[in-house]
């Protein structure tokens, strides 16, 4: 029977010192937030899969995220398909990053929001994949 160390953000560890400690053990878990996908760098076999419970979509009440959209929409455009769709498919490409960093890294991306499928948007993010191959289950 194979033990799993289990890392929760926000919990006792700092973000290095727990990325850290991922590293070392090579087989653990992390449950953490979006803040992970952007300067962390796990190279190899210790990260080899990512799972997305939702697409990374911005809180469309921030202030700064409104003020996009206020924008875009006095200027007769759709906020949604030039603003949300694009900055989340950004946010996707930057989970997939953190997976693969190197020719030789693989591993599986799984996304468990049924509105890549389910949504006209969702082609977006199935076309910013590595490769076009997926199963759907």
């Amino acid at each position: 029977q194979m033990v799993r160390a289990l890392f929760v953000q926000g919990q006792s560890l700092s973000r290095s010192e727990m990325v850290d400690q991922f590293k070392q053990l090579g087989n653990a878990v992390i449950f953490g937030t979006d803040s992970f996908w952007t300067g962390i760098d796990v190279p190899g076999k210790a990260l080899e899969q990512l799972i997305m419970t939702k697409l990374p979509f911005e809180n469309p009440s921030h202030p700064v995220q409104e003020a996009k959209v206020e924008w875009v929409e006095s200027r007769g455009e759709n906020p949604f398909m030039q603003i949300s769709i694009p900055d989340a498919v950004i946010k996707f490409r930057q989970g997939m990053g953190r997976l693969i960093r190197s020719r030789s890294d693989s591993g599986l991306i799984t996304i468990l929001d049924n509105r890549v499928l389910n949504k006209p948007y969702g082609k977006y993010f199935i076309g910013a994949l590595p490769k076009k191959e997926y199963s759907v289950i």
